[in-house]
């Protein structure tokens, strides 16, 4: 089956799903742009719904969606499915001192 370009679902929002998500698991803290949840979850879903045992790798993972929406995947069909996270850590100079 070939994915559709466009999936009109409210979950899928950005701001619903993305921004609104994260703030209330994380209060305080904000990510430029963050990707829905649920849309993740059903890509992911799509391509390795059959395949338990998937590694999956986001090499734009920023606020870590995609390990989040694998972790759900999981959790619904008893997968064993990995994911994979690179980011450039792109922080504020204020954010830097402190990590450091």
């Amino acid at each position: 089956m070939i994915p559709k370009r466009v999936w009109n679902v409210q979950a899928h929002n950005a701001e619903t799903g993305g921004t609104a998500v994260l703030s209330k698991l994380l209060p305080g803290r904000r990510f430029p742009f963050p990707k829905s949840l649920y849309a993740v979850e059903d890509t992911v879903r799509f391509f390795v719904k059959e395949k338990l045992d998937a590694v999956v790798l986001d090499f734009f993972a920023g606020s870590g969606t995609t390990a989040h929406a694998v972790a759900r995947l999981n959790r619904q069909d008893g997968g064993r499915r990995q994911s994979i996270l690179v980011t450039n850590n792109e922080v504020s100079p204020a954010e830097a001192k402190v990590l450091h």
